[in-house]
């Protein structure tokens, strides 16, 4: 993997999914979404790759740390806590899938066989 697609990639992901989870607040993510989104396609076209799969975990990873972050900092008020605590699930499954592809790409990438195949 080359390092600048894959820190490229972890950059894209953060800024779309920080962007994703505050734009329903109209607050940061008015601003981060537009920017993840035309890096997003500008990767698509010019950082095509392996690296991809990185964008995947970190779109997830940065949106469960502020769940987190906002479940022990600012406890919510009962009607909207179902809200924050389903979308720290859902960021954290985004989380694992990226990081499970990630490591496969991995592993594909320097020549282990994966899974055995009958």
């Amino acid at each position: 993997m080359r390092t600048w697609r894959l820190v490229y990639w972890l950059i894209t992901g953060a800024l779309l999914g920080l962007g994703l989870t505050q734009f329903a607040g109209m607050s940061l993510g008015v601003l981060l979404l537009p920017i993840g989104l035309v890096l997003l396609l500008i990767g698509l076209f010019a950082a095509r790759g392996r690296e991809v799969v990185a964008g995947v975990a970190s779109l997830g990873v940065v949106p469960a740390l502020l769940f987190v972050w906002v479940l022990v900092v600012f406890p919510p008020p009962p009607d909207v806590s179902p809200f924050t605590y389903g979308g720290a699930m859902l960021s954290s499954a985004i989380t694992a899938v990226g990081l499970v592809a990630l490591v496969l790409v991995w592993r594909a990438r320097q020549g282990d066989p994966g899974p055995a195949t009958t």
